[in-house]
C-alpha cells in the first residue's frame, strides 16, 4: 500500500497523525540531500523529486518545510521570480492546505489575476487543498459560478475531496446534482460522481454513489458508478481489515511529542 493510499484511509482516524510523522522521518533524509535550490549538473530525476518532497512533507506536517513555504509565499507576493518555477506548485500547495482567511483570498486574487492557465492552475490547486472546511466550503461553490473554466470547473468538486474534504463535497453534490451535472461534458459525465464519491472510505458511500447515479443518470451511465461503489468498499474493507495492524507497526517506530 502506498504511502498516498495509507493516509487516505487514516483520514479522521486517531493513527494518522502518527502516519504522518513517520512519514515525514523517512523523506526528510533525501529533501536535506537535495535542498531547496538546483544544484548545477543535478540529475533530472533529483530535479523531479524536489518538487514531490516538498509537497509531501508539507502535506505530513514537517513544521520546517511549512515554515519554509510560508516564507517563500511571502517573497513570491513582492516579487514572484524569487520562487523557483519548478517548486512553485510544490510551495503553493503547501501554503494553500494551511491558508488562513488571509492566505486563502490572496491565493484567489492571485488566481483571478493569471496571465497563463499554468498560473491559474497552480492557485486554484492551492485552494482545493486547504484544510479549513469553512475555506473548503468557498471552493466548492466556485464550480457553479462562472469564474472557473470549464476543464478547472468539471475537477473542481473532486479534487476538494480527494485532499481532505470527502463528506463536505459529497454533500456539496448531493445538494447541487443537477446543477452540476449541466456544467460536465457528455463524455464526462459517467465519471463526474464516482470521481467524487471515491475519495471516501465510507462503505455506505458507495450505496449512496449508486441510488445517486440510479436517480439522475441515464443507465449507461452505472457501469462506471459499480466500479467506483466497488473502490469503496474495497478501502472500507483494508481500513477496518489492514488499519489497527498498520497503526501498531508505526507506533512502534515513532515516538510523538507529548
Amino acid at each position: 500500500m502506498s504511502d498516498g493510499h495509507r493516509s487516505v484511509l487514516a483520514r479522521g482516524q486517531p493513527g494518522r497523525r502518527a502516519f504522518h510523522a513517520w512519514a515525514a522521518q523517512l523523506l526528510a533524509p533525501p529533501f536535506a540531500r537535495l535542498g531547496w535550490e538546483a544544484k548545477p549538473g543535478e540529475s533530472p530525476l533529483d530535479a523531479a523529486l524536489r518538487p514531490k518532497l516538498i509537497a509531501a512533507l508539507g502535506t505530513y506536517g514537517d513544521r520546517a518545510v511549512i515554515d519554509e513555504c510560508t516564507r517563500l509565499w511571502t517573497a513570491f507576493l513582492a516579487d514572484p521570480a524569487t520562487v523557483p518555477g519548478n517548486i512553485r506548485a510544490a510551495v503553493l500547495a503547501v501554503v494553500g492546505r494551511y491558508a488562513t482567511r488571509e492566505t486563502y483570498d490572496q491565493l484567489h486574487a492571485l488566481a483571478r489575476g493569471a496571465k497563463t492557465t499554468q498560473e491559474k492552475r497552480r492557485a486554484y490547486a492551492a485552494m482545493q487543498a486547504v484544510l479549513d472546511p469553512a475555506l473548503a466550503a468557498e471552493t466548492l461553490a466556485l464550480t457553479l459560478g462562472k469564474e472557473l473554466s470549464t476543464s478547472e470547473a468539471a475537477r473542481n468538486v473532486a479534487l476538494v475531496a480527494a485532499n481532505e474534504h470527502p463528506d463536505l463535497a459529497w454533500e456539496f453534490t448531493q445538494a447541487n446534482t443537477d446543477a452540476l451535472l449541466q456544467r460536465t461534458t457528455f463524455f464526462g459525465r459517467n465519471v463526474y460522481l464516482p470521481d467524487i464519491a471515491q475519495a471516501s472510505t465510507n462503505a455506505a458511500r458507495a450505496t449512496e454513489l449508486e441510488e445517486l447515479v440510479r436517480a439522475k443518470l441515464p443507465a449507461d451511465a452505472f457501469a462506471e458508478a459499480a466500479k467506483g461503489a466497488d473502490l469503496i468498499r474495497l478501502r472500507a474493507l483494508m481500513k477496518q481489515r489492514e488499519l489497527p495492524a498498520i497503526d501498531a507497526w508505526i507506533k512502534e517506530r515513532v515516538k510523538l511529542p507529548e
